[in-house]
């Protein structure tokens, strides 16, 4: 995709940017192709980042007749109905975006998404659904997926102040800066269907709120035939319903999404946009890390947090380590070595144990086995002479995940250090004690002297 080199007129209009991430990226947005659907004020926000940013081309899909109520959530549209009466919201969104910058070509795409073929998705690099129901955004990602180039795809849904942003760049090369060097990376993203069909039990309870009630929200318009938004505070006891019935089979407290939550979901009317324009900036130029997964905001508490599927981050964070155990154990250098903290490996092992058991259940006992490598056994201490037969157990049965976390012999060894540092302790304070004792009487026999040399007449 880095296609021709920039042009003088491209050099000069993007000069600015390519200071910030150079000639090579600014060339891999010129020749990028984005498809955006659903444009409402986040996406709107996002349409006029990238097309300043200076990417080939964008075309937009939204057949909504343009109305007094798009208007007051999309910028794009003027606010005069005699331009935009009579024109679909694609169409007034398209004029006002070519006057942004006139290098870049918009146009538009009338039709269902969820009618297109594979043929159609293959002509764009990137794909952005805007406030698309989850039969839409599953359809199109498969699509996207079935493609022998790489296509980015994103999803962006905004509720009352809260926003949601999901990333699949399947397998995805880029570069970032680490210890002053370029250095490559790679990840592998779930798809749509993947991330959100994993267990709910699993999940760290300091997952955002927001991607359980998001889920919740969908199953709710899905399975009343309602499109994006159309919920209201009469539709409340039913989406309540649904949130049990979800937390029931998932095993959770229905803690994990408050009402009160859901009840702005369903009823807030305002928009606050999260970051978007950016991700796709990064995924197209192939620079700086990318969202993995699921990004939230929350206007109302103004935090955001990034989600990553857990047996990804799982993989990741297992990989990271084991080259720093390996290269502590050969002496070689390891630029794991240098960030990964002390800090972070007990915060891993404190709280991946149960997530490990989980994914390895469904895995034949051969390559469970297989799993045991060194650092796994130094993570949840496996002795080096158990016997197979205990390793599979400990693996086959996530019941017995804690088990597995402290063994018996380190049970022993424990006990035995505890032990020896309060004898230490005693016999420290004894010795204090007894060193105080001699100095107090030296103290009183020298002032007796003192006293009794005094009194004797001259």
């Amino acid at each position: 995709m880095d296609g021709e080199e920039l042009t003088e007129q491209e050099t000069a209009l993007y000069d600015r940017q390519i200071r910030v991430w150079g000639a090579n990226a600014q060339r891999r947005l010129t020749k990028a192709h984005i498809l955006v659907s659903g444009i409402k004020g986040t996406v709107a926000e996002f349409c006029k980042n990238i097309v300043l940013a200076g990417v080939g081309s964008v075309t937009l899909m939204d057949d909504r007749l343009a109305n007094m109520e798009a208007l007051n959530a999309n910028f794009l549209i003027p606010p005069d109905e005699n331009v935009y009466s009579g024109k679909t919201v694609a169409e007034i969104c398209s004029d006002s975006l070519k006057d942004f910058n006139p290098m870049v070509r918009v146009s538009v795409e009338k039709g269902d998404l969820s009618m297109l073929g594979t043929d159609f998705f293959e002509q764009f690099d990137v794909v952005v659904i805007g406030y698309g129901s989850r039969a839409t955004k599953k359809y199109v990602n498969e699509k996207c997926r079935k493609l022998k180039k790489r296509v980015a795809f994103y999803t962006v849904d905004c509720r009352d102040s809260c926003g949601e942003i999901f990333v699949d760049l399947q397998d995805y090369k880029y570069t970032k800066k680490k210890l002053e060097e370029m250095v490559e990376c790679e990840l592998n993203f779930p798809s749509f269907q993947e991330a959100i069909s994993v267990p709910w039990k699993p999940i760290p309870r300091r997952t955002a709120k927001l991607y359980f009630a998001m889920r919740v929200i969908e199953v709710f318009e899905e399975s009343e035939g309602r499109k994006h938004g159309e919920c209201s505070l009469l539709d409340l006891a039913r989406v309540l319903e649904i949130k049990r019935q979800l937390c029931e089979a998932n095993s959770v407290s229905e803690s994990h999404i408050p009402d009160i939550l859901l009840e702005r979901l369903i009823t807030g009317t305002t928009e606050f946009p999260p970051v978007c324009a950016i991700e796709v900036i990064k995924a197209v130029s192939g620079k700086g890390d990318p969202l993995k997964n699921f990004f939230y905001y929350d206007g109302e508490d103004g935090k955001e947090r990034e989600e990553s599927s857990s047996h990804e981050h799982l993989k990741e964070k297992l990989r990271e380590l084991e080259e720093e155990w390996t290269a502590m154990k050969t002496g070689k250098n390891s630029s794991a070595v240098s960030w990964i903290t002390v800090e972070d490996a007990l915060e891993y092992v404190e709280n991946s144990p149960r997530n490990l058991m989980l994914s390895l259940q469904h895995k034949p006992k051969a390559e469970m086995i297989q799993e045991i490598s060194p650092l796994r056994r130094k993570l949840f201490h496996d002795s080096d002479d158990d016997d197979q037969t205990k390793k599979t157990t400990l693996l086959s049965h996530s019941s017995c995940w804690s088990s597995n976390v402290t063994s018996s012999s380190d049970t022993t060894k424990a006990k035995k250090k505890t032990t020896i540092r309060r004898f230490v302790s005693v016999t420290m304070v004894l010795l204090l004690s007894w060193v105080l004792v001699v100095l107090m009487n030296h103290f009183d026999h020298l002032s007796m002297n003192t006293q009794i040399i005094t009194l004797v007449p001259t």
